[in-house]
């Protein structure tokens, strides 16, 4: 996978991308985890979470990273007509 070179860089991808992204990501957090000396593996209430923590970073936290600005400009603007409607009816 190509890196950004800055931390504020764009780089829209696709769903398969993502999923692509995802789960190297959760491999790579268990890893953090079993460092850290957790055993999340045969924990039921941890099992799951590296891949919880890569679906909400990939979803949410770095969503604007990876998905295509032009998009999210005209949703922004489409918010702020509405907005501006609203206030005037």
């Amino acid at each position: 996978m190509n890196k950004l070179k800055h931390a504020n860089g764009n780089r829209p991808l696709t769903q398969e991308d993502k999923e692509r992204m995802i789960e190297e990501a959760a491999s790579y957090y268990g890893m953090y985890m079993t460092a850290l000396g957790f055993d999340w593996e045969k924990d039921p209430n941890s099992s799951e979470t590296p891949i919880r923590v890569a679906k909400a970073f990939v979803n949410d936290l770095a969503s604007g990273v990876i998905t295509n600005h032009l998009r999210l400009q005209l949703l922004i603007m489409l918010m702020d007509m509405m907005v501006w409607y609203f206030k005037v009816i």
